[in-house]
Parts: C-alpha cells; sequence; structure tokens
C-alpha cells in the first residue's frame, strides 16, 4: 500500500561532527582551500621552452609577461603566461 515517509530538514539535524569542522577551521587547524595555480610561461622565441610558475587569480587577474633566459635560444626572451595541461 501506500508508505508513509517522514521528511526532516536536514538543517534541522544535528551532527557533531559539523559543529566540530566549524571550530577546527576557527582554530586555524582545518585550513581554506588554496587558490593558487600553476601556470606556464611559454618562450615567445618559438623554441618551445618553458616555465611553471604559481598564479593567485584573484591578486593578479592579468596575464603574465616575463623576460627570462631561453637556453634553447642561447638570449634572454619575453616569456608569456599559457595554460598548462
Amino acid at each position: 500500500m501506500g508508505e508513509n515517509r517522514l521528511t526532516i530538514p536536514l538543517n534541522s539535524i544535528y551532527c557533531p561532527f559539523l559543529k566540530l569542522e566549524g571550530q577546527l577551521k576557527k582554530l586555524g587547524i582545518i585550513m581554506a582551500k588554496s587558490n593558487i595555480t600553476l601556470i606556464k610561461l611559454l618562450s615567445t622565441a618559438g623554441t618551445g621552452f618553458y616555465y611553471t610558475k604559481k598564479k593567485n587569480p584573484r591578486t593578479k587577474p592579468e596575464k603574465f609577461r616575463f623576460w627570462k633566459y631561453d637556453p634553447i635560444a642561447g638570449e634572454h626572451v619575453e616569456f608569456e603566461e599559457a595554460k598548462l595541461k
């Protein structure tokens, strides 16, 4: 026959583990997830040489451009930000 199901809202259920997790975050024991991503700095000389670098897109939204040494070209060239696959 018909089933009678009792529905309880999730916010009304007490869970001591969730309360503990909030307290650990306040104390700094559980850290927030990092927003830093890895990017590739690709040589503009066309040699295919690249460096990898960490970037926080929240504080530096613009594309990186650096003047660095390219060992294949044997000179300093400009490196532009590209996606790291």
